[in-house]
C-alpha cells in the first residue's frame, strides 16, 4: 500500500517509519525544503527524533502531489497547521477508487479549529 504521511517532524516521522516496517511504501511530506534536505542528507531529524535513523526506503520530499497516488494520506502536521495542509488536498486530483485521508494529531489548536471540524473537508 503507499501511503504518504503531511508532516515529517516527530509524529509524522514516527508513522512513516511505522508504516515502513509494516511493508507499505511509504513518502514522508514537509513543506520545507531546508527540513527535506536535511531529512534526506542526514536520514534523521537531529532536532527531533535524534540518534533515530529514517530508513532510505522512505520517500521524503516538498512535492504535494505525492498525495495523488497515495493509498492513504495521513496529516500529521502540527495543529495550527492542519487546515491550511487539509484545505491543500482540495486542489488535488486523488484517484477516485479510494480518498481515504486520516487526520493525526496530539491536540487541535485554540480557536483554530473544533473537533467537528475535523470530518468536514
Amino acid at each position: 500500500m503507499k501511503i504518504t504521511i503531511l508532516g515529517s517532524g516527530g509524529w509524522g516521522i514516527a508513522l512513516a517509519m511505522s508504516a515502513e516496517r509494516n511493508g507499505h511504501s511509504v513518502t514522508l511530506w514537509s513543506p520545507f525544503e531546508q527540513e527535506v534536505n536535511e531529512l534526506l542528507v542526514n536520514r534523521e531529524s537531529k532536532k527531533l527524533l535524534q540518534g533515530i535513523k529514517i530508513p532510505e526506503s522512505i520517500n521524503i520530499t516538498t512535492n504535494f502531489s505525492v498525495v495523488e497516488n497515495s493509498d492513504i494520506t495521513i496529516i500529521a502536521v502540527p495543529s495550527i497547521a492542519v487546515r491550511e495542509t487539509a484545505l491543500r488536498l482540495k486542489d488535488i486530483k486523488i484517484r477516485e477508487d479510494l480518498s481515504s485521508e486520516q487526520v493525526f494529531q496530539k491536540a487541535l489548536a485554540k480557536n483554530k479549529i473544533k473537533p467537528e471540524e475535523v470530518n468536514r473537508w
